[in-house]
Formats: C-alpha cells, structure tokens, sequence
C-alpha cells in the first residue's frame, strides 16, 4: 500500500499543489475540464480519492457534480470511513468496483501515488485504458 510517510512530504505537497494551480489556471482562462471528457467520449466517471489528507477528491466532485459527466461512484481505500451522506454518492472500495455499473473511466485525484493505484485497480480488473490521473487531465488539455 502507498501512505503519505513513504515518500517526502515537500515532493507530496509540491506535485499536489502543481495539479491544483493548473486546475485553477485551466478554469480561469476557460479551458474547462469538461471539454476534455466530452472530446474524449467519456460520459460517466468513477473518482478514486475521496479525501483525507487534500480533499481534491471531494473539491473534484463538487466541481463537476451537476455537469452532463456523470460521477457514478467513487472509490477510496478507507471508503469504510465515510458514509453515503458526506457526498451523496456511493463510496466503495477497490474490491467493489466490479459490482458497480461500469464506467468510461476512473479519474485518480491522490495524483502523487497515481502508478501505485494504478497498479492496485489493474489487479482488481480495472482496464488501464480506463485509468487516467487529475494531473495528466489538467496538463493534458
């Protein structure tokens, strides 16, 4: 598993603030994060990361909830530490992603432990064409 003690703080911090700025940048000078999903022909997403150490899983999902992308799930490690009702949206593990409806893809918002989720939802059946991390999303456009 990837916690926050195993890789320097100012890198976690560094990489983390770096997709914020270019999220925030992107939305000021009108690139709009949607444009990206609908030129992409992604219409429903998973979000991995609900947020306990920088809430851009929970800042991601507010951002886009009422957008024609469809959130229809998300997914966190410690999902057993929230309930339906801190979002309104169905938090699972990755163990539980098969159950769900699927989805076009599943947006990473933990950006600086993307590789290591990345490898944990590919060993549970996740295609990788489906993975796609907030900070590639935001770079990428």
């Amino acid at each position: 598993m990837y916690y926050l003690g195993e890789k320097n703080h100012k890198d976690y911090f560094a990489f983390t603030y770096m997709t914020i700025i270019r999220y925030l940048e992107n939305k000021i000078t009108g690139k709009d994060i949607l444009k990206f999903f609908i030129s992409n022909d992604i219409k429903s997403i998973a979000i991995y990361g609900v947020g306990t150490v920088n809430n851009l899983g929970k800042l991601f999902y507010e951002d886009i909830k009422d957008s024609e992308i469809e959130v229809s799930f998300m997914i966190d490690k410690n999902y057993q530490s929230y309930s339906r009702t801190d979002l309104n949206i169905p938090i699972v593990g990755i163990n539980d992603i098969q159950k769900r409806a699927p989805v076009d893809a599943i947006v990473l918002t933990p950006v600086f432990y993307a590789s290591e989720i990345t490898d944990d939802l590919v060993n549970a059946g996740v295609k990788l064409s489906q993975i796609i991390s907030l900070t590639d999303i935001v770079f990428g456009f």
